[in-house]
This record gives C-alpha cells, sequence and structure tokens, in this order.
C-alpha cells in the first residue's frame, strides 16, 4: 500500500492536511478434516474448506489542525471504499462486497497547566465482516457446535467519544484522574444462536440495529501524613446495551460492571514497602424476553503486600489474597487463601539476582475464573498446581535497581 499527504500552513499555528491511501490485504486458509478408519487417515470431503480473500481498501480525506501554546485540536472527515473480493473454492459463485463510508474524527486537547490537562477524541471506524462471517457453508467440524456463515452481512460502523481529565498537584502529592468511553454501533454483528432438543448448537452471524456501551475510571491518591501513609481509591464501570438473540428470540440484553478498589500503603519505602487493600467487583445481565436467564454476581479480594531490604544483597518479598466468590450465579460461595513468598539475593555487583519462590504456600488455589457477557455467563475451573517451589536465576546489564540499602520495588493495586 502507500499513503501521500500535503499539508498547507495556513497561518499562525493553522494547518490543512490532505491525504489519500490504499491499503490491500490477502488473506488464505484452507482446513482439512480426517477421519480415522483402520489407522488410516480418511480424508472428509465434505467438512473442507479452503477459501482466498482479498480487500482493497481507498481513502482520501483532509484534516485542519490549530496550536497553541496551551490547546491542541484537529478534525477533520475522509471518504474509505472497501472492496471484498473472495473465492470459495467449495462453491462456484465468489463473495464480493464494496463498501462506502464517511469517517469523521476529532482530537482536542488543552493543558490549564504542567500537571492538569483535558483531553478529547471522537473517531469513527468500519468493521467490515470477514470471509468466514460471510461464507454461506456450514461448518460441522464439531457435530455439537454447527456455524453457518451469512452473505447479507452489512459492515459494522462505529463512533467512539474519548474523554481523558488529569490533575496532579506536586506540593500536595494529590492524583486525580478520570477516563470515561463511549461508543455507538450501528449494524453491529452478533451471533444468532439456537439449541435443539439433543443440545446441538447452532450459531450464524447477523446484523442488530445498533450496540451501544460505555465505560470508565476514576482514580484519587493523596497522602495520610499524620499516620505517614497514602491512600488510594478507584472505580471502574460499564454499561453494554445490544441485542442477542436466542432460539429465534429478540432479546435486549443489558450488561453491567462496576469494581471498587481502596488501599493504604507506606509513603517511607526505603526499608519497608507495604500494601493493604481490598476490591469488589459486581456483574449484572438482563434480558427483555429470557428474564430466567438474568444473572448477577460479585467478588471480593483482600490484599496484603509486603517487600523487605534486610540488608544491601537480600531481598524479601510476600503477597497475600483472600478471594470470596458470591453464590448467586453459581451455588456456591467459594473463599479461596493465596500467599506467596520470595527471597531474593543479589550478586556480581547487584546485575545477577538469585530467586527462590513459594507458590501457594497453603495450597488452597482452585484456579477459578467467572465471568459474564452478554450472551453468557461462565465459571472457569483452571486445573492449577497447588503449591510449587521455584529458583530462578536472572542477570541484568544494567543492574537490579539503584546501588543502596533500600528497596525498589513498585507495588501495585490487584485489579
Amino acid at each position: 500500500g502507500f499513503r501521500l499527504s500535503y499539508t498547507e500552513p495556513l497561518g499562525k499555528g493553522k494547518y490543512l492536511e490532505i491525504n489519500a491511501s490504499r491499503q490491500q490485504y490477502e488473506n488464505e486458509q484452507e482446513k482439512q478434516f480426517y477421519d480415522l478408519f483402520s489407522d488410516e487417515e480418511v480424508l472428509l470431503e465434505a467438512l473442507n474448506n479452503h477459501y482466498i480473500v482479498d480487500y482493497i481498501y481507498h481513502r482520501a480525506g483532509s484534516v485542519f489542525k490549530y496550536n497553541t501554546k496551551k490547546m491542541n485540536f484537529s478534525g477533520g472527515v475522509s471518504l474509505q471504499q472497501a472492496l471484498l473480493d473472495g473465492k470459495i473454492f467449495s462453491q462456484e459463485d465468489p463473495v464480493k462486497g464494496e463498501y462506502l463510508y464517511l469517517l469523521p474524527e476529532m482530537t482536542f486537547r488543552y493543558d490549564f497547566k504542567t500537571t492538569r490537562n483535558l483531553s478529547l477524541e471522537y473517531r469513527t471506524e468500519v468493521r467490515e465482516p470477514t470471509i468466514q462471517e460471510l461464507q454461506p457453508v456450514v461448518d460441522n467440524s464439531n457435530p455439537l457446535s454447527i456455524y453457518e456463515g451469512n452473505p447479507d452481512l452489512r459492515p459494522e460502523y462505529t463512533h467512539s467519544l474519548n474523554a481523558f481529565f488529569m490533575n496532579y498537584d506536586q506540593f500536595s502529592f494529590t492524583n486525580f484522574f478520570i477516563n470515561a468511553m463511549t461508543t455507538y454501533t450501528r449494524d453491529k454483528i452478533t451471533t444468532a444462536q439456537s439449541i435443539d432438543e439433543y443440545f446441538v448448537r447452532y450459531a450464524t452471524p447477523v446484523n442488530v440495529e445498533e450496540d451501544f456501551g460505555v465505560q470508565g475510571t476514576v482514580s484519587f491518591t493523596t497522602p495520610i501524613r499524620p499516620i505517614k501513609t497514602r491512600i488510594s481509591l478507584s472505580t471502574d464501570w460499564s454499561y453494554n446495551r445490544s441485542i442477542v438473540f436466542v432460539n429465534d428470540l429478540r432479546n435486549n440484553a443489558k450488561y453491567r460492571t462496576a469494581a471498587f478498589d481502596i488501599s493504604l500503603d507506606n509513603r517511607n519505602k526505603k526499608v519497608v514497602d507495604a500494601t493493604i487493600g481490598a476490591n469488589f467487583k459486581f456483574n449484572h445481565t438482563t434480558y427483555s424476553v429470557s428474564e430466567q436467564f438474568n444473572q448477577a454476581f460479585s467478588s471480593q479480594t483482600y490484599y496484603v503486600d509486603v517487600a523487605l531490604d534486610l540488608a544491601e544483597k537480600w531481598q524479601v518479598n510476600s503477597s497475600f489474597d483472600y478471594q470470596v466468590y458470591s453464590n448467586e450465579a453459581f451455588g456456591k460461595q467459594l473463599g479461596i487463601p493465596l500467599w506467596t513468598a520470595e527471597v531474593s539475593r543479589f550478586v556480581m555487583k547487584k546485575k545477577g539476582e538469585i530467586k527462590f519462590s513459594v507458590f501457594d504456600l497453603l495450597n488452597k488455589n482452585e484456579g477459578i475464573n467467572r465471568v459474564s457477557r452478554l450472551n453468557y455467563t461462565q465459571e472457569e475451573r483452571i486445573q492449577s498446581l497447588g503449591r510449587y517451589f521455584m529458583l530462578s536465576f536472572a542477570y541484568s546489564i544494567s543492574g537490579f535497581g539503584e546501588d543502596h540499602a533500600g528497596i525498589d520495588v513498585k507495588m501495585s493495586r490487584r485489579r
């Protein structure tokens, strides 16, 4: 591909850019399935799939830019044409498509001062359906999960707006930032599912009118001087509204999440770096029709991290988590303690590190991961190793931290 651009100055801090580009992507994939019969591989012609897809993009647009000492602004629009040329070797008719869209964009940044700024960004983008989503070929390589493409799919067209504000007071060591993003997608490509009386799942991609989502993060950190500590507060949240189809029933689905974290850590980290905190997470999914599938569950994590510098060449680290999983969606509340510890010895002028680690000291890890989305709720259990030990050696050309008796470890909140 190529990209050409020309920039014309319009005055103090003002510019106009005109650009054009062309890109081409080609992808070829072939799947072959065999059955074992009398210890011989028998090619299953009905399951084989071989295709080539070629996407060509033509794009032309202009951008206006205006920069001052405190402000940067740019805004423009592009016209994009996408050409699809695909061939499926198991059928005669090619898969073709032509898509034309206007793509506006805007960015804005204002610096109130060095440590306080506001940013806004607006983007549009198009996601064309893949050849797998378009091909009207049944994929029954998994007899319990059958997939068929949809040649009538239209591209997704997404608007996104992102806002960011940050303020840091270097005198009080107080930090505050907020980030929020919202997206709106027209002709969202989603998967329509149906399950028959034999519990065989049939899936095909379809377009739905719209999909809306918003998410954000807020964080605040400030010292508590009387007790020589620092408190950190943060919250993450998200909301998604979309349309899902199950057994030909249209459901207006809503998915909500929220997470809150609070932690305390000491400010003087020369010898000891300690953090104690708690994290709370909530998930809630609702449906307009299949209300019996509404799900809600939560989890809590209480944690302690400690790092000690016992001498110039010795370091001890330990972390303890107690994770609590609610019983709303999965029938049983679980509490899992996880304790990890390690001892490090620095050698070779602190360029080498010998580390002895013990994972899951209490041998209680159950490897649980719970996930909820618009069209499913899942609990995943991983067969973990349990308690185990590890001896490792690492070498760094630049050395491990500065050569002093203090500790040089960065601690992070649990997410």
